[in-house]
């Protein structure tokens, strides 16, 4: 009986272990992360239609907000901005590092871009935030919190 007792006290002590080490990230939730001693507030897209609809249409984005998209795998990203109104910067992220950043522009008709920004390392998260946000030598930073 207490062996069976102590296997599982140590099996829900593995649970909670494992699953306090894994974030579940959902849309619509929020991270806030401290990058280059800035601190942000980040709205997450997690599924396709999400990650699709970005910040397309909105008109102005507070200075200390963007929106972070958490892919499965770390691969080389691409992203066209279809519909987005304001000019923005876009961190690629490949575990806890900074491995890219890029300036993006509105085009002349938001709703048919000709540009595509693609990641120049793979990467499983990209972060966008209005353009200028950071200097060129954020690449190869590190974000604290994704490196726990």
């Amino acid at each position: 009986m207490k062996k069976t007792l102590a296997c599982l006290l140590l099996f829900i002590a593995c649970i909670i272990i494992f699953t306090g080490c894994t974030q579940n990230y959902n849309d619509n939730s929020q991270i806030r992360l401290e990058i280059n001693r800035k601190k942000f507030t980040f709205e997450v897209a997690k599924s396709e239609e999400k990650k699709q609809k970005g910040l397309a249409g909105i008109k102005s984005l507070d200075p200390n907000k963007g929106m972070i998209f958490i892919f499965d795998k770390s691969d080389y990203l691409q992203f066209w901005m279809k519909d987005t109104l304001i000019p923005l910067q876009i961190l690629f992220i490949n575990g806890c590092e900074i491995v890219d950043a890029q300036e993006t522009k509105v085009g002349e008709d938001p709703s048919n871009p000709q540009i595509i920004y693609k990641s120049k390392a793979p990467a499983d998260k990209a972060i966008e935030v209005n353009q200028n946000t950071f200097e060129e030598d954020i690449v190869g930073q590190k974000i604290q919190e994704f490196c726990k």
